[in-house]
């Protein structure tokens, strides 16, 4: 649909890539950032006439192997570019990005059309693929498969490196971070309650990204006083996230949607202790690593005591746990492991071979 700072596909699928394919990104929305030269761009300025019609010259003026969809709404245009001028396209996947339940109605109609006429769909994690009802799945057949998220792991040393290791500017503060839209499902007033119910003090409390909450949730943050403060960063560049990761002492998550959040895995490989809520898409993460801390969906209680435990936890010991949580992410999430699942996934719906 656009863009942006923290547009998976153009920091998971495309600037890894740049190197070794020739990638042109289709935007419904105009971009605001700088897009590297050596990537294409088609820009739709919010206009369905215009995205179809630019969709269309795109296909039949240069010849591609594969269309990769990542939102519904422009999976649908895709297939309507098809239908109404009748053309024979090249081979179309889709990555759902997200758990059924974290989609608006209209996206849950929009899927089925998608999953009964494009080649592949890809499922970001086991739990997308099972949050979707049975009479989805039937549609799709045997076109479904799950690679899991992964995070650039060397991108994310490159940024820290630079840093020298300077933890941070003010080692006596205690610093939490959350990532994330700040929406209703995302649920970052129980990050806030539980933060204010802790008996932590000297410390500060960090949200990163944008959304209709943030207004409500900046007045409920400006009433903190003493030694516990909270900030606002809205969205920033990827970068920018993994410094405010390194000079971070914990990663917090109350989400009750998620695909397989990319944010928790970049705090983990960033050498973060993470709180996560207790949902399934967590508990993918968490398999396999008895460092994650899991709480309860909701559990305002439950998230202050587990804050006040890493609060009181020696530093040596919490950077060890921030360790295992890197360990477990470089051996099961590395973006590497996951972009060479999708280039054989292209392999095989293109014939071509590795």
């Amino acid at each position: 649909m656009s863009v942006e700072e923290t547009s998976a596909p153009y920091n998971q699928f495309t600037l890894p890539k740049i190197v070794d394919q020739d990638i042109t990104i289709c935007s419904f929305y105009s971009t605001s950032m700088d897009v590297k030269n050596s990537i294409g761009l088609i820009e739709g300025e919010e206009s369905v006439r215009k995205y179809i019609l630019r969709i269309l010259n795109s296909l039949k003026k240069d010849c591609y192997d594969i269309v990769h969809i990542h939102s519904p709404h422009v999976g649908i245009l895709f297939l309507l570019t098809k239908l109404i001028n009748r053309l024979s396209s090249p081979p179309s996947l889709m990555t759902v990005h997200n758990s059924f339940k974290s989609y608006k109605l209209r996206n849950k109609i929009f899927f089925i059309p998608l999953f009964f006429f494009l080649d592949r769909i890809v499922f970001c994690s086991k739990e997308s693929y099972r949050s979707f009802p049975f009479y989805y799945k039937r549609v799709l057949d045997d076109k479904a498969m799950v690679i899991q998220n992964g995070v650039d792991v060397e991108r994310i040393d490159q940024v820290l490196k630079k840093l020298s290791g300077d933890k941070t500017n003010n080692p006596t503060k205690f610093k939490i971070t959350s990532v994330g839209r700040i929406t209703r499902i995302k649920e970052p007033f129980t990050v806030m309650n539980a933060y204010k119910k802790s008996n932590i003090k000297d410390s500060s409390l960090v949200f990163v990204g944008e959304g209709d909450l943030l207004k409500s949730l900046k007045q409920t943050g400006n009433r903190f006083t003493g030694s516990k403060q909270v900030e606002f960063m809205g969205l920033i560049p990827r970068d920018q996230v993994y410094r405010i990761f390194n000079s971070a002492d914990l990663f917090i998550s109350t989400s009750a949607g998620e695909g397989l959040p990319v944010a928790v895995l970049e705090a983990m490989a960033c050498g973060l202790p993470v709180i996560l809520s207790d949902i399934a898409p967590h508990r993918e993460i968490a398999e396999g690593c008895k460092s994650v801390k899991l709480v309860s969906l909701g559990n305002t209680e439950g998230f202050a005591r587990a804050l006040e435990y890493y609060f009181k936890m020696p530093k040596k010991e919490r950077e060890i746990v921030g360790k295992k949580c890197r360990e477990h992410v470089v051996n099961n999430f590395s973006l590497k492991r996951m972009l060479r699942e999708y280039d054989k996934v292209y392999d095989d719906m293109t014939k071509k071979g590795p």
